[in-house]
């Protein structure tokens, strides 16, 4: 089933991500003043309105590209760790999905034990 949350801006329902499907105006915004906001934030950085539990859920659950997977995967063709590809790619997905971001950075470390373990083994 795919989320959908109320736009604050045009009051209509729209995917959950970064810009309204309707009005185009950033989901990532404060319901009171329209500034910025994380998705842990608990108080609006400029007015201090509570952000309700819904926007935060909203806001941390953003969608992960499936192609940031490739970055641990690649990194060795680039002379760099697998762990480094995961470490760069939970860098910048961590305030978009902290779980996905985090699964990601896991497998980045777990390509690289296997590529020590298979290069020791095999001597190379």
């Amino acid at each position: 089933m795919v989320e959908r949350i109320k736009c604050p801006t045009c009051r209509k329902f729209t995917l959950i991500g970064s810009y309204c499907e309707h009005c185009s105006k950033s989901l990532n915004t404060c319901a009171a003043c329209g500034a910025g906001v994380l998705g842990d934030a608990i108080f609006c950085p400029r007015c201090g309105a509570l952000i309700s539990e819904e926007k935060r859920l909203a806001l941390t659950r953003q969608r992960v590209a499936w192609y940031w997977w490739l970055l641990p995967v690649a990194s060795p063709l680039l002379l760099l760790s697998p762990w480094v590809g995961g470490a760069v790619a939970w860098a910048v997905n961590r305030y978009r999905n902290p779980r996905i971001s985090l699964y990601i950075l896991l497998f980045g470390i777990a390509l690289s034990i296997i590529l020590v373990v298979v290069t020791a083994v095999l001597g190379i």
